[in-house]
């Protein structure tokens, strides 16, 4: 029995999406995680201090 090849189907313009895909979502995201950090490690510092310091008042 002849098995038939497999056909490979070639990808014109991944490479263009994934560029755009970089550029329109991924970037901005991070911008905003960089922004919205610093404030998010200040709250869990808060409440750790008040979680921890709770039994003592």
């Amino acid at each position: 029995m002849r098995l038939k090849p497999i056909r490979t189907k070639r990808h014109r313009g991944a490479a263009a999406f994934d560029y755009a895909l970089v550029l329109g979502i991924v970037m901005p995201m991070i911008g905003f995680t960089v922004w919205l950090a610093p404030q998010v490690m200040g709250q869990v510092y808060k409440m750790t201090c008040a979680l921890l310091s709770w039994p003592f008042m």
